[in-house]
């Protein structure tokens, strides 16, 4: 379960983090940002879908993923197709971490490189981890950033994930399977507006103690 690079793309291709371990690549991340991002336009200019968008190349044995996700494009790097569904579960960890511990620096659109360099220790730390320990990482990144993050992403354990983010589709993104990403451009009223529809919709189902015990959980921790 390892991933060998991680690159993050702004809409304009310029790269904001790139990181690579145990893989040679000599390549300047501003000539490899032009390049992913060309791929996808081309792609976009041939079928103009959402849907229209690599996921996945293979150049000999490198495997580049791709992901966008709030105007940003995401570059996952396999050296390999040795446990490649592990790789890309943490592939799309770090993205949702990524957004939520930067979310503020995205939503005012800096480009300054500089201000992601602090991503490096959890990428080092967490590229070959096992999926229950991203999801401590995942719990503990959502605490005291955003609190609706964490409810919807508990809340997983109770409603199907499709069913969560049809409350409110234009802000609320699914990552890979199972993750929920709130988007950084939501308002602090639509915030709460779809917290109390959480609360309404688990009071109905599983009675009124339930929600106020992971409000209570989440906060606590």
């Amino acid at each position: 379960m390892t991933l060998n690079g991680f690159i993050v793309l702004n809409n304009g291709g310029i790269p904001l983090y790139s990181k690579f371990i145990d893989i040679d690549l000599t390549i300047d991340s501003l000539l490899l940002g032009g390049f992913f991002s060309a791929i996808q336009t081309f792609v976009k200019e041939l079928d103009d879908t959402k849907e229209s968008f690599i996921n996945e190349m293979q150049v000999h044995q490198i495997i580049f993923l791709y992901r966008e996700i709030e105007s940003l494009l995401f570059v996952g790097i396999k050296n390999s197709k040795e446990d490649f569904k592990s790789t890309l579960i943490v592939f799309e960890y770090m993205i949702w971490i990524f957004i939520s511990k930067y979310q503020n620096t995205l939503k005012k659109n800096d480009t300054e490189v500089s201000l992601f360099n602090s991503f490096d220790d959890l990428f080092i730390k967490y590229r070959t981890s096992k999926e229950k320990d991203l999801k401590k990482l995942l719990l503990k990144e959502s605490i005291g950033k955003n609190l609706l993050q964490g409810i919807l992403n508990n809340l997983t354990n109770y409603f199907p994930i499709k069913e969560l983010i049809k409350l409110e589709p234009d802000y609320l993104k699914i990552i890979g399977k199972e993750l929920i990403l709130v988007s950084f451009n939501i308002t602090s009223e639509k915030e709460e507006s779809i917290i109390e529809n959480l609360k309404m919709k688990v009071t109905n189902l599983y009675g009124p103690g339930m929600f106020e015990s992971l409000l209570k959980s989440l906060k606590n921790k």
